[in-house]
């Protein structure tokens, strides 16, 4: 077999290996990664699922309790008196609590009154007799109580029920306690309709065929596409009863299957380019030139793979096609480089702008949820407002018998007033409920630049401080400000600056380190950047340096568990771009925090008064 011959053989076998075991490490690494990110993506999943369950159990309670430390229901032990049932224990009361079953016991463990429904809102003596077995059982819920609410999923006639107990106390959770209130919710196919619609249309609430470790959880393939993804939820006596269960989508997979397909592509056709390029290289007789120069390439991409960033030129050994192609290598590496770095940029950009978006779709469904009951409330004052009026004219004419002064001194003229400011700062609360709600609607979005007048920033520190002054008296803070004698009003939205200002002031007095702690506000008027800049400064605690480059995302917080959402300075940075400003945030670690804000002066309004 000729030399040219048995080179080609060798090359070709070697291109094809090569080709074949990129393909299967490909194919393990990546399905292996893909299959990771799928069932953390399906862990996410679960502890969303979790985490609404969480809500539910922590909801029932409340309700048990509140309706556990009514003075009626404890009257209703003590006396006994029928009309507590005749009003609470209606069909209504279950329809508006979504609840199945509510019970009283006494101290004795022995029923006192209660009502059960079916799936169809229904008296059901069934459903009652079902529930009492599994609440007065020797081992039921009544005999697990302690002196604190318990609630959780419990397992009745292999149906889930959602229960709360609750201790009934006076509403000043006084005792002696008087029995145990019951409240009960059946886990049914409406209800887990509704729990699909909160965590995944695929959700299944399942009792466990056997006693499971609370927590668990099992990830198994489904289907190409898809995962099953179970986790045991413990019931109310800390037993693994109840399977929460879900079928979730494998997007990396998928992603991982088409990207292959190229792959593979992309390898055969670089193995053929090899191949053909070995063969004109051996019929140009350069076999020597192209072993010298496949060397220094291969030694050059070995430095580039290892040292990374830090890596030196490929080295050029001579001047022909070669040489050039190291050239050309070099300058890819160069150009793989700068795009790897600029598409790192981009990747961080759309991800803010992802966040973004959910964050004004989330703001969209709270704004409406809050202008509601808003409305109404504002309806309703307004109602109210003019019944007072009404109530007083009347009582004007039927006091008109009796001496002016006599009236005047029964204080009806100073309940008149003082009615009429509550009715009028409920208003403004009111309103600035809606000029909150308009700000998250808008949050997303530009601003249009309308609902702007000039005002005075001073007079926006004190309107914000109005608002946080029980807030400040409760923490024990105070306020101080030091503006410039003359500052140029600024061209905004009251309701929007006012928020920004009520968000600021408030953190600051929550970062307080110690009572009596200062909360200082500074304004100056920067003549040579036409801008005015006000500062917010406080003695607390400060931040750690990895949390203050994230201090402007949204849901970043260092109070979560003191119930921060982290939108606070990212809707206040959001308003101040949106007025054309900046928000800067600077914070040391036991050296407080120091918030600035910038607003911009137009040239009109610098020495207006």
């Amino acid at each position: 077999m000729r030399l040219r011959t048995r080179f080609l053989l060798v090359l070709a076998i070697f291109s094809g290996m090569l080709i074949i075991m990129a393909v299967l490490s490909a194919r393990i690494v990546l399905t292996g990664s893909a299959r990771q990110v799928d069932e953390d993506l399906a862990r996410e999943r679960l502890k969303k699922g979790q985490a609404v369950l969480s809500e539910e159990i922590r909801t029932l309670t409340g309700t048990a309790v509140d309706w556990a430390s009514w003075d009626d229901t404890y009257d209703f032990m003590i006396n006994r008196d029928s009309r507590y049932l005749d009003v609470n224990l209606v069909d209504g009361t279950f329809e508006s609590l979504r609840m199945d079953g509510i019970f009283l016991y006494d101290t004795k463990r022995q029923f006192v009154a209660g009502m059960a429904v079916d799936s169809g809102g229904e008296i059901s003596e069934s459903v009652l007799l079902a529930i009492r077995g599994l609440i007065e059982q020797p081992d039921g819920l009544l005999y697990h109580k302690t002196e604190e609410p318990l609630a959780g999923f419990v397992v009745c006639a292999e149906e889930i029920w959602l229960v709360a107990l609750a201790p009934i106390l006076t509403s000043q959770d006084e005792g002696p306690t008087r029995g145990t209130l019951f409240m009960g919710r059946h886990v049914d196919g409406h209800e887990q309709e509704r729990l699909r619609w909160l965590i995944a249309p695929s959700l299944s609430l399942l009792p466990a065929d056997r006693e499971w470790l609370p927590g668990m959880i099992e990830i198994s393939a489904h289907a190409l596409n898809s995962l099953q993804a179970r986790v045991v939820i413990s019931d109310v006596f800390g037993r693994g009863r109840v399977v929460m269960d879900i079928v979730a989508p494998r997007p990396a997979m998928g992603q991982i299957v088409v990207s292959l397909s190229y792959f593979v592509f992309l390898i055969s056709a670089c193995g053929v380019g090899i191949l053909l390029l070995a063969v004109w290289l051996l019929d140009r007789w350069v076999l020597r030139s192209v072993t010298e120069s496949v060397f220094a390439l291969r030694e050059g991409l070995d430095a580039a793979a290892t040292v990374g960033a830090r890596r030196p030129a490929l080295r050029k050994t001579r001047d022909d096609e070669i040489g050039d192609l190291s050239d050309a290598v070099e300058a890819a590496i160069v150009a793989v480089e700068t795009s790897a770095r600029e598409l790192n940029k981009r990747r961080l950009e759309a991800f803010h702008s992802q966040r973004l978006a959910a964050l004004g779709t989330l703001a969209a469904g709270v704004a409406h949820e809050i202008n509601n009951p808003n409305g109404v409330m504002s309806l309703n004052l307004n109602v109210l407002r003019r019944e007072l009026e009404r109530l007083f004219m009347l009582l004007r004419e039927r006091g008109r018998d009796m001496p002016e002064s006599e009236v005047e001194e029964g204080g009806l003229a100073r309940t008149r007033k003082e009615l009429s400011d509550i009715i009028e700062e409920t208003l403004l609360a009111s309103e600035r409920i809606a000029g909150i709600v308009s700000s998250l609607k808008s949050f997303a979005r530009p601003a249009d630049g309308t609902d702007k007048e000039l005002l005075s920033v001073p007079d926006l520190i004190k309107e914000a401080a109005h608002w946080l002054r029980h807030e400040y008296k409760q923490e024990r803070c105070r306020l101080e400000t030091a503006f410039d004698a003359r500052l140029p009003r600024v061209c905004v939205n009251r309701q929007q600056l006012v928020q920004v200002f009520v968000n600021l002031l408030q953190n600051a007095c929550q970062a307080a380190s110690r009572p009596n702690s200062v909360v200082r506000v500074s304004g100056a008027y920067e003549r040579k950047e036409e801008s005015l800049t006000i500062t917010v400064a406080d003695d607390g605690r400060g931040m750690q340096p990895e949390n203050v480059e994230h201090a402007l995302d949204p849901f970043f917080t260092t109070r979560r568990s003191e119930g921060g959402m982290g939108l606070g300075l990212s809707i206040s940075a959001a308003i101040v771009r949106a007025h054309g400003g900046n928000l800067n945030f600077d914070s040391r670690e036991g050296a407080g925090t120091f918030v600035t804000v910038t607003l911009p002066i137009k040239e009109e309004y610098a020495h207006a008064p």
